[in-house]
Parts: structure tokens; C-alpha cells; sequence
């Protein structure tokens, strides 16, 4: 396949090469003017130009004739005049001034994408579950009819608050987000939207702890033996007895 400078395609050879692992080959065997690594053998010189015109690497002597600029104490290596890091097999160097290996970079590339869709994946995931659970989540008014305390509704609204979902606490990078933009994908958004009688509860939780924690107690000490066949009656919240009110009234501060 040939190119130009802009790595247009050109033309596609047909045939077949044989080279030495470092790209020999007997000038006279050529067909087209491309040839190892897919770059142009200069019969004159006996090498390959590589870096538009950089600098010359002869395949006999399996190194450069010219030193790197970028050598020995940059990207180029110790050796100015090493070929691919003296490993042609597993890397290329097709500018003259740095080996890379292809197939770990084709690697990472995947590998890094993978990732980014993992993470977008679980995000989605973790954000779906917290807002579907807060959905699915209803307080009771912890006052009754008459502007009175129902500490067994309360007390109901502390164990149900005890099991809300916390917020998910993976995040998104700039880099993730641009991604999931770039490729149409939605990411999912997390509710912040205010449960009703959330923050009343939970004020009125703090204020009568002692009380609810003696309940919480009752209830274990009733609850039936593991095996035990026995059928209770669960009372309703609305007919809680009249011992359980208590002189809390109702006020306006969560209106």
C-alpha cells in the first residue's frame, strides 16, 4: 500500500517480500518501492528514509547513520542510532525518532475506551438504583388529624429513613462525561428531589429519641421466637392507643 505524505492512500501493490527481521532484503528482489514496514527502499542509499527525509536507516548495519536529536536523554533512548530499540520484531519507528510498539498501543486505546464504558456503565447504574429506591420510598405524616405526635408513626419513619439509600459516591470525570456526550450516551442524573416529612422526621427523631429507642426495644422483646407459629395482629397507625400521644402539636415551620 502506498501513501503520501498525508497518508492518502495511493495504491495497493500486490506480492510478496522476504526480510531479515531488521528488514534486509536484496535490493535486486524488488517489485514495487515500498517495502519493509511499508516504507520506500532507497536503492541509491540502501536504506529507508524515514521522518520525511529525518534521517536513514540502513537494514545492513541495522542501525541508523545518523544520530537521534531526541537521543540519549530523551524520548529516542540511550543508543542515537538504535533501530526500534534494537527489537524491530515487536516495535516501529516509522518517524525515525521514537520505536512504539502497535500492538500495546491498539491495546491501550481499547483498553482505556472499555473502561471509560465500564464506569459510565456502573455510574448509570448506581444513579438508577438510588433514584428508583427514593421513589419507592413514602414517610408518614408523623402528626394525625388533630395536630398530634403519633410516635408510632415516627417511629415507623425512623426505620424507613434508617434504610434510605445513601447517594452514590462514584463520580464522573471531565474526560468520561465528554466521552459519554460524544457518543450519545445518557447519563443517568440523581434525584434531588425533597421526600416529603423527610426533614420534619428527622428533627422530630432527634427530640424524642429516648421514646422511640424504648419502642424499638418493646418490639424486639414481643417479636416472635425463630419457629414460633404465632399469628399477631398488626395495629394500624391510625388507631394508635391514647397512651402513645404525646403534647406534641403540629406547627407550620415545615409548611
Amino acid at each position: 500500500m502506498s501513501v503520501d505524505r498525508a497518508n492518502s492512500v495511493l495504491g495497493i501493490g500486490h506480492g510478496s517480500m522476504k526480510y531479515s527481521p531488521y528488514g534486509y532484503i536484496e535490493s535486486d528482489s524488488l517489485s514495487t518501492l515500498l517495502a519493509f514496514s511499508g516504507q520506500r527502499f532507497d536503492r541509491v542509499l540502501q536504506g529507508y528514509v524515514l521522518g520525511n527525509g529525518y534521517r536513514t536507516y540502513n537494514p545492513r548495519l541495522r542501525r541508523f547513520t545518523s544520530p537521534d536529536t531526541l537521543s540519549p536523554f530523551e524520548v529516542g533512548g540511550l543508543n542515537p542510532y538504535a533501530y526500534c530499540l534494537n527489537d524491530p520484531i515487536n516495535n516501529i519507528d516509522p518517524s525515525g525518532h521514537k520505536a512504539f510498539n502497535l500492538s500495546k498501543s491498539f491495546k491501550n486505546l481499547f483498553g482505556r475506551k472499555a473502561k471509560k464504558i465500564e464506569r459510565i456503565n456502573n455510574y448509570n447504574k448506581s444513579a438508577t438504583d438510588f433514584n428508583n429506591e427514593r421513589k419507592e420510598m413514602g414517610l408518614f405524616d408523623p402528626f394525625d388529624e388533630e395536630g398530634n405526635l403519633d410516635i408510632y408513626r415516627l417511629y415507623r419513619n425512623r426505620n424507613l429513613i434508617n434504610k434510605m439509600p445513601s447517594k452514590p459516591s462514584q463520580t464522573l470525570s471531565g474526560k468520561d462525561k465528554a466521552y459519554a456526550a460524544k457518543h450519545e450516551k445518557t447519563l443517568e442524573d440523581i434525584s434531588n428531589d425533597q421526600i416529603p416529612y423527610l426533614k420534619q422526621s428527622k428533627d422530630l427523631i432527634k427530640e424524642h429519641s429516648i421514646e422511640l429507642d424504648k419502642i424499638a426495644k418493646d418490639v424486639e422483646y414481643w417479636k416472635p421466637s425463630q419457629g414460633a407459629q404465632q399469628n399477631r395482629n398488626i395495629r394500624s397507625t391510625a388507631s394508635t392507643p391514647s397512651h402513645f400521644w404525646f403534647n406534641s402539636k403540629r406547627t407550620d415551620k415545615y409548611d
